[in-house]
């Protein structure tokens, strides 16, 4: 298909690549409005809609993008590149915007409020908005290869606007700069297009290539470092638990390893070795029901446990820095933890790439950056003070929190409370406020009661004051019912709105409320 005879962007063909024909296509198809770009990865949608946002004449004056364009110059600065995009009904959708963002902007989407919406890939995977066009830069996830099939068809199919005669369009750029390379990457274009089914490949086939390597001496026990591995290693345990003594998991054995897709398929030798190996670690189960027990309710594997244990007791971690809010303050223990955590296999990841980012966080700056986001300090503080100044900054700090620390370092942080608490020591109160530390990293808020805002959808700006309301009209904070507390947000007068929005700028009250009620899914 010609889109136009005219050059739509001045670049050489030598220089052209997916991006900018992705930018050359959309410019052509932006009067479809509700066009949909996709980037490989989140600079790549910054760039294309920057370029997109110089080179478009366009409108929009429309009173929800104008709110959802004050909250996002409210939590992130009025310099934040979104801020200005949102002006000509241009947004980005991807990792380095916190989650309400991201739903605010679907919000826009499925109103049919955006001309251009740029994200990742990784959108494919809960899109529930139609478009009138997509054009995709990529087919592929971010630092991973092309996206399963059904994410791909799943994005595809929301082309077309519901309730308009309108032909959906799709677009899949091709980036090669002679014609062999261009008939070589339209064949696997074609090919992957084509395909009807996503070849289903189970983790256990993939690892069990590695027995053959180890051999009769391949033990489950020394690979638990090994995140891959420290999956099967649970599925093994929860086996293991549900059985009610080491003869039964033994008899069963052969049975929990054909219920994995794909161990039927591996060669006689590697089975045999495989069969050998879970029968052996069936054993050493039995000498650590303990563990064995808290792996299934943990997520992590019995040898990551034992070896946190071990740390935890190595580094003093005291249990009184383990149950209380004292952990966020200035002199706790918080960074003897983020350093466990940055030693967990299940975890370590996502933690270490905080540090290895582009900033070179060491583990005592994170552990700053989490007890500053705790204590409610701004994205934009947070970004310039951890991240530098330039325009990656935001995009790198939402992408350290929201990316990786609230889940990595809440679920670490439940686990060592697990392993360090000794809960018959303590009164029902201090159980929940204990159990409420990780909920308080996930939200960034450090009170029971602006957990409880969060948890009904009230955003983190607005949630420290609005709990202090809340608890002035109810003694126990944890009596109420989710419902209950949304009834009460609900019941809150203009004036209590206007309070909590005092000193926040540019947002007044009732820009507050309306925000709420669509992340609440009522507008």
């Amino acid at each position: 298909m010609v889109l136009s005879d005219e050059a739509l962007i001045d670049v050489t063909r030598s220089n052209l690549n997916k991006m900018k024909l992705a930018i050359a296509s959309t410019k052509r198809l932006a009067d479809r409005k509700g066009v949909l770009v996709i980037g490989g990865h989140v600079k790549d949608c910054w760039n294309i809609a920057h370029a997109l946002y110089e080179e478009l004449e366009l409108e929009c004056n429309d009173n929800d993008v104008e709110l959802v364009k004050k909250y996002v110059a409210a939590e992130y600065g009025e310099e934040f590149e979104l801020v200005k995009l949102l002006s000509k009904g241009i947004a980005v959708h991807h990792s380095g915007l916190s989650d309400e963002v991201r739903v605010l902007i679907e919000w826009l989407m499925e109103r049919g409020k955006l001309n251009i919406l740029v994200a990742t890939t990784t959108i494919a995977q809960g899109i529930n908005f139609p478009v009138s066009t997509i054009i995709m830069a990529s087919i592929a996830y971010p630092y991973t290869s092309e996206m399963p099939i059904r994410d791909f068809w799943n994005l595809v199919g929301r082309a077309g606007r519901a309730g308009q005669n309108d032909v959906g369009m799709i677009g899949i750029t091709i980036g090669a700069r002679n014609d062999n390379q261009k008939q070589e990457e339209l064949a696997k274009l074609t090919r992957y297009v084509k395909k009807s089914t996503e070849e289903l490949v189970s983790q256990l086939q993939k690892i069990a290539e590695k027995t053959i390597e180890f051999g009769e001496q391949f033990s489950l026990t020394d690979q638990f470092h090994n995140p891959e591995w420290s999956q099967f290693l649970q599925y093994i345990t929860h086996m293991f638990n549900q059985c009610k003594d080491l003869g039964e998991f033994e008899e069963k054995t052969d049975l929990f390893l054909r219920r994995t897709f794909g161990y039927s398929n591996i060669e006689p030798r590697k089975q045999k070795i495989l069969f050998s190996a879970v029968k052996e670690y069936g054993e050493v189960l039995n000498k650590n029901k303990g563990l064995a027990k808290l792996s299934d309710s943990t997520g992590f594997s019995m040898e990551t446990l034992g070896r946190t244990a071990y740390r935890i007791k190595e580094l003093g971690i005291r249990q009184d820095n383990l149950k209380g809010s004292s952990l966020f303050g200035n002199d706790s223990q918080l960074k003897d933890l983020i350093g466990i955590m940055m030693n967990i296999p299940e975890i370590s990841k996502n933690m270490q790439d905080i540090a290895k980012g582009n900033r070179n966080l060491s583990g005592d700056m994170i552990a700053r950056l989490t007890t500053d986001w705790v204590n409610g300090t701004k994205l934009e503080t947070l970004a310039s003070q951890y991240f530098g100044d330039d325009r990656d900054a935001m995009t790198e700090c939402c992408q350290a929190i929201y990316g990786k620390l609230v889940n990595s370092a809440t679920w670490g942080l439940s686990t060592i409370q697990k392993l360090g608490i000794n809960e018959d020591s303590l009164s029902e109160e201090e159980l929940q406020k204990a159990a409420n530390l990780p909920a308080m990293i996930y939200y960034g808020v450090n009170s029971d009661e602006a957990i409880l805002m969060r948890m009904n959808n009230v955003p983190r700006s607005v949630a420290a004051e609005m709990g202090v309301e809340y608890k002035k009209d109810f003694d126990n904070v944890y009596k109420q019912s989710s419902y209950e507390i949304r009834q009460w947000i609900e019941g809150l007068s203009s004036d209590k709105w206007d309070a909590f929005a005092e000193n926040k700028r540019g947002m007044s009250g009732s820009d507050y409320r309306a925000i709420w009620k669509v992340l609440n899914n009522e507008s």
